[in-house]
C-alpha cells in the first residue's frame, strides 16, 4: 500500500512539476516583467493560466486515494500539520495563521492522504487570496454526527468554484458538505460525517491508529 501511494505521488509530481514551471512565467508576464502588456494580451494569459490551474486540479484528483486504506485520523493533528506547511509562506507575505481547535485528538474513520490534501488545499487557497496584514483563523468543532472544519479569513475576497475542485472531490468521496459564507469576511466550512459509533470502534482497531 505504501509503495503504492509513492509511486502516486511521484507520478502526480513528474506530471504537475512542468505545469508549475508554465505558470511561473505566466506570473511574471502578468505582472509585466517582460515589458507591457495589451488588454487582449492579458485576457490570453489569463485564461492559459485557468487552463493551467485545471489541468493542475485534474491531476491532482486522478490520482487522490480512493475509499480503500481507511484508518483512524486525528483531524486536529491534520489541521494543525497544514498550517505549520503554509506558515513561512504566509510569513513572508505579513499573512497570520490561528486555529481554535480542541488540542487533543479528534478523531473520525478517513483516508488520511486525502485529509491531509484537502486542508493543504483549503489553507492554501486562503493564504493565496489573503492580502497582508489579514489572519486566517481554522476553527474546529464537532458533535456527535459530524466534525467542522472553517477557515476565516478576516479580509474579504471572491471565491471562485474552481478553486475548490480538488476539496470538493475529497469531500464528496468521504459523504461531506462544503458551505461558502461570504460577508464582511469570508468562511469556508467543511463538514465531514463522523460514526456515532466510532469510540466503540476506536476500541476494537487499536492496531490502525496513526502514530
Amino acid at each position: 500500500m505504501e509503495h503504492r501511494v509513492a509511486r502516486a505521488i511521484r507520478a502526480r509530481h513528474d506530471l504537475k512539476a512542468p505545469l508549475v514551471s508554465m505558470r511561473g512565467y505566466l506570473d511574471m508576464l502578468l505582472r509585466g516583467m517582460a515589458g507591457p502588456l495589451s488588454s487582449q494580451m492579458q485576457r490570453y494569459l489569463h485564461r492559459i493560466a485557468q487552463s493551467v490551474e485545471k489541468q493542475r486540479a485534474l491531476i491532482d484528483s486522478e490520482f487522490l486515494a480512493g475509499p480503500e486504506g481507511l484508518s483512524l485520523v486525528d483531524i486536529d493533528h491534520l489541521v494543525r500539520m497544514a498550517l505549520e506547511r503554509a506558515a513561512v509562506p504566509a510569513a513572508a507575505r505579513g499573512i497570520g495563521l490561528a486555529i481554535d481547535g480542541w488540542e487533543q485528538p479528534i478523531w473520525m474513520r478517513a483516508n488520511r492522504s486525502s485529509l491531509e490534501l484537502l486542508f493543504h488545499q483549503l489553507i492554501r487557497i486562503a493564504a493565496r487570496r489573503a492580502r497582508s496584514g489579514s489572519l486566517i483563523a481554522v476553527r474546529l468543532n464537532r458533535s456527535a454526527d459530524w466534525l467542522s472544519v472553517e477557515v476565516h479569513s478576516d479580509l474579504p475576497w471572491q471565491p471562485q468554484v474552481d478553486e475548490f475542485r480538488i476539496c470538493q472531490e475529497i469531500i464528496r468521496r468521504h459523504r461531506g458538505q462544503l458551505f461558502v459564507y461570504e460577508g464582511r469576511e469570508v468562511v469556508v466550512e467543511i463538514r465531514l460525517p463522523r460514526e456515532p459509533d466510532i469510540e466503540r470502534w476506536l476500541q476494537r482497531n487499536q492496531g490502525t491508529i496513526e502514530g
